[in-house]
This record gives C-alpha cells, structure tokens and sequence, in this order.
C-alpha cells in the first residue's frame, strides 16, 4: 500500500512545454544541488522517483536508477533508491535525465505516456530538500533526439519501440551530472499538477508458499 506522500508529491517540468510534430520523443534535463553533512545520524536516506515517460538518475555523476516500471494512468510505479551511500560531505547533485515520449505523434509502443509529462522525486527528510518544487534547475536536451518514423530506415525493420537515438557533441553540458557544473543559465521546473494513483514497483512473482514461509 502507498503511504500518504503519494497524495501530495510535486511533479515538475520545463515551463513553456509543447508537444511537437514529428518528435516521438525528447529529452530532458533535471538537477538539484544540496548541501549534506554526515553529522546526521540516519541509516538510509530513501527517495522516491518517477516520471512520463522514463528516466535515469544520477547522484554526482553516478547511475543510480532507471524506470519507471511500465505504468498506466490508473496505477503509475515509482521506484526507491537509498541516495546514503553515494553522498559526499559538502556540496552534492541530484540529477536526471527525462525522455518524454509524446503524446500526439508516433512514439515507443511499449511505453505509455499521459497528456502532462512530469518527473517526480520525493525525500521524506524534511531538512534536506529533494524533494522535486520550482527550485529545480532543468533544460530541455536539445542534442540528443529519437529518430522519427519520417528518418527511419525501415530495411532496420518497424521502428515500433522508438528507441533510437541521434546525439551531437555538447560542449556546454560537459559534465551537467557533476555538483560544480554551472547551471545558472538553466531555467527553474514548474509544478505540474498530475492526479494519479502511485504504486512502488512490485516485488518478482513468489509463490504463495514462499512468502508464507517468510512471515511464519
């Protein structure tokens, strides 16, 4: 069961954002730097993440996580990751790379994506900030696109799942997943208001013996 923070966690995205013909699928960039100290006694620090349509995030430059599990309108999954073990004393960055897959034109047919794109993180500490607001810094990436039905070389086969990327070098975001990268020329996240029901990601499939042998 999802606890209460479902029901009040922000989604945030680029303001000014509009679908685009022929784009089957853009990307975007998210980060968030923070201040930490290992003076406070924790065990784990949990985040929940989540987005539309997926993402990969980072914490100074390290892979932590990618999803969401695949989700609908009527249950959308978030993952948790545990950010403890990779935070540094001083200045850290919580960063993600968003691919929304569009709505109106032609896109992955595995994925599936609402009419309002968003990316959702959410720390229940309440005197560390990552939790995803406007203070977000974010950029739409502009040099690196899926391949178009129109561009597709169908003698590769149906470009059913549109994944395939096309990228150009890009000086100015060298190093965007690093804590001293200046993001002073990205602009601030919006909130977007996005009522769905969220669901963590499911355990494998157990059968009911083991799992009874476990609580017994």
């Amino acid at each position: 069961m999802a606890s209460n923070w479902t029901q009040s966690a922000q989604w945030i995205w680029l303001p000014g954002y509009h679908e685009k013909e022929n784009h089957p699928g853009r990307y975007f960039l998210f980060r968030k730097s923070f201040q930490w100290s290992a003076t406070l006694n924790i065990d784990s620090l949990p985040v929940h993440v989540s987005a539309d349509s997926r993402y990969r995030l980072f914490i100074n430059g390290q892979r932590l996580s990618f999803g969401p599990c695949k989700s609908y309108m009527e249950r959308w999954h978030y993952e948790t990751v545990d950010l403890l073990p990779y935070l540094v004393e001083g200045e850290n960055v919580l960063s993600a790379r968003v691919l929304r897959y569009s709505c109106i034109t032609a896109g992955s047919s595995s994925i599936f994506s609402t009419e309002l794109p968003g990316f959702l993180s959410h720390c229940e500490l309440e005197n560390l900030s990552l939790s995803t607001d406007t203070t977000w810094k974010c950029l739409e990436e502009t040099t690196r696109q899926i391949i178009p039905h129109s561009e597709w070389n169908f003698i590769l086969g149906p470009p059913f799942l549109s994944n395939n990327e096309r990228v150009q070098e890009a000086p100015e975001l060298t190093g965007w997943k690093s804590p001293n990268f200046d993001d002073s020329a990205w602009g601030n996240a919006i909130l977007q208001f996005r009522p769905v029901k969220m669901l963590p990601i499911q355990p494998p499939m157990e059968t009911r013996s083991e799992a009874n042998s476990r609580t017994s």
